[in-house]
């Protein structure tokens, strides 16, 4: 049963009024846990025929954009508890993204300053904009490790008796 003061998101991950910081992050290591183990998978429209006989589309999410998304949002909300060898780390990050994403950029035939959907780019581009969602994924991953030794550090992922 629900309380006053607690609310459930859309994935049913509960959150209070009266959470502490630490039980927020393992709320959101709960999402990043859930969201890691789906299969990930570009982002796609799907067409369906709605009981008026229109023709309507819908999105289905990229489930590593999400995945990517929660990873970057957990850094954001720990970054005032970064030790100093986490903001070492956390900035180089930063520094390789915005590289990896100019250079995927540059080897592409469009002239945009932000990376778009699967259907904007040509063919032939379509094979370096997969190697590049590739090579983000791979970094946000080596990132959640990172902030998963920092927590474990901090004694974040201790739940009453035992680890997380």
């Amino acid at each position: 049963m629900k309380e006053d003061n607690e609310s459930s998101d859309e994935n049913g991950i509960m959150f209070s009024k009266t959470s502490t910081f630490k039980e927020i992050t393992m709320m959101h290591l709960t999402r990043i846990t859930k969201l890691s183990s789906c299969e990930l998978r570009g982002g796609y429209y799907s067409m369906f025929i709605t009981k008026s006989g229109e023709e309507k589309e819908y999105y289905v999410e990229d489930s590593r954009e999400a995945l990517e998304n929660a990873i970057y949002c957990l850094a954001q909300l720990t970054i005032s508890r970064f030790t100093k060898q986490m903001i070492l780390y956390f900035d180089n990050f930063e520094r390789v993204r915005e590289t990896m994403k100019q250079s995927f950029l540059d080897k592409t035939s469009l002239t945009e300053t932000e990376v778009l959907g699967e259907s904007y780019y040509a063919d032939k581009d379509k094979i370096i904009l997969e190697e590049y969602k590739i090579k983000k994924l791979n970094l946000y991953k080596n990132l959640f490790t990172e902030l998963i030794k920092m927590l474990a550090a901090k004694n974040y992922l201790e739940v009453g008796e035992e680890m997380f």
